[in-house]
């Protein structure tokens, strides 16, 4: 088993099982609407089984950096960043160190490049459009004082582009981005693999735990996890949507997680605002909130429970002896899920059975097929952003 859902709707509104089944029949007929497009859909690329085509080629790179380099500088912004972290979020020990540049803050920039020896560090250079001012603001920095193209990548968009353009006069490495996914869905292309080979991660996993959950789409399809934490989020209609983890390496994961949850559903005055939380840090700051304040929110939880590998006993504590910092963890995780339930709180549940790779890969696919579901359910395009245009359309105006 590789996770398992569970939400609380039905239960708080058992009077509504005509409206849940009205939902989860919709989502069939979607799903099978679905069957006509193809692995090379533009956008809906995302919902059909991941392929391993040209995984070799980004092992054997990411393999050569890491025995010709110390030190590896990703330059993106979105999920050209949000991506890299995520999937490099568990960091296996790689004798690697991975830094990012993801903002033009330039008091942050000078604290990421104080480090820097030109000589010993790689830089990875991620955007599909090829045109991102942050991203070529921060490439200009770095080329005002490294000239080397040896140890440059850059994975850019086909076609004429600035970033491209400037790939090929370094005669730098080029990776074509994938043309038929968005940026911030492209978790299980090279903007995502690699930097997971780079931090010494089993990708292969990564991708395997992907297809479990896509198959298990076109298998289960109303009924699959995804399906149903879909109809709950939509159903609950809640204007907030506050995502729960009890480990720390999630944190990722949420960052992720949000961004998709808000560039791919916040449109036509439609979407939902995604809060980020750790347990049990957030119990002594927002649950009072949570669970006293404005019933404005769904609540999801995350959590990993074989976590008994982990032992780490606790001892000069008399009233906890016998118990490791996992079992506190875990009596934290449930004391948090039974206050929620005695409060009758909106709350999806996500089960991993540990966290590694091939979870990490399904809660990935998780996510970016239930947003694509839910923004169907909500009658918008779950895949523009014309918003962050605007925003561009006005920096450049100010240039």
């Amino acid at each position: 088993m590789t996770y398992s859902y569970h939400d609380n709707y039905l239960e708080l509104n058992p009077q509504n099982s005509k409206e849940a089944e009205a939902c989860s029949q919709q989502i069939k007929t979607l799903i099978h609407s679905w069957r006509s497009t193809s692995a090379s859909s533009m956008d809906y690329k995302v919902i059909h089984p991941i392929s391993t085509e040209g995984y070799d080629e980004l092992a054997d790179l990411a393999s050569h950096i890491k025995s010709n380099f110390k030190k590896v500088v990703i330059v993106g912004i979105g999920g050209s960043a949000l991506n890299p972290k995520m999937t490099a979020s568990l960091g296996a020990p790689s004798g690697l160190e991975i830094k990012y540049l993801d903002t033009t803050d330039p008091f942050y920039y000078n604290s990421v490049m104080a480090g820097i020896d030109p000589s010993s560090t790689y830089f990875l250079v991620i955007s599909k459009s090829g045109k991102t001012i942050e991203i070529l603001s921060i490439l200009g920095a770095i080329l005002h004082t490294i000239k080397s193209s040896n140890n440059f990548c850059f994975i850019v968009g086909k076609g004429d582009n600035p970033l491209r353009t400037i790939a090929l006069n370094m005669k730098a490495k080029i990776l074509d981005h994938d043309d038929y996914i968005g940026g911030r869905f492209a978790t299980f292309t090279n903007v995502g693999i690699l930097p997971g080979l780079l931090a010494g991660l089993n990708m292969k996993s990564f991708i395997n735990g992907a297809n479990y959950v896509i198959l298990s789409l076109w298998e289960k399809q109303e009924l699959s996890a995804p399906a149903l934490a879909a109809r709950a989020a939509f159903l609950f209609n809640k204007p907030i949507m506050v995502n729960i983890g009890y480990l720390r390496s999630l944190l990722d994961f949420f960052n992720w997680y949000s961004q998709i949850i808000a560039e791919s559903l916040g449109k036509d005055g439609k979407g939902f605002t995604p809060i980020q939380n750790i347990g049990p840090i957030d119990q002594h700051s927002m649950f009072q909130l949570y669970l006293d304040g404005p019933r404005d929110k769904v609540f999801t939880f995350i959590y990993a429970r074989d976590t008994a590998k982990l032992k780490q006993p606790i001892a000069g504590v008399d009233f906890l002896h016998g118990k490791t910092l996992a079992d506190i963890n875990d009596i934290e995780y449930n004391a948090t899920i039974t206050s929620c339930k005695e409060a009758g709180l909106p709350s999806r549940v996500i089960s991993l059975p540990t966290m590694d790779e091939h979870s990490l890969g399904a809660l990935a696919a998780h996510a970016i097929l239930e947003v694509v579901i839910l923004g169907h359910l909500m009658g918008i395009n779950p895949f523009g952003q014309p918003g962050v245009e605007q925003i561009k359309n006005n920096i450049n105006a100010l240039l």
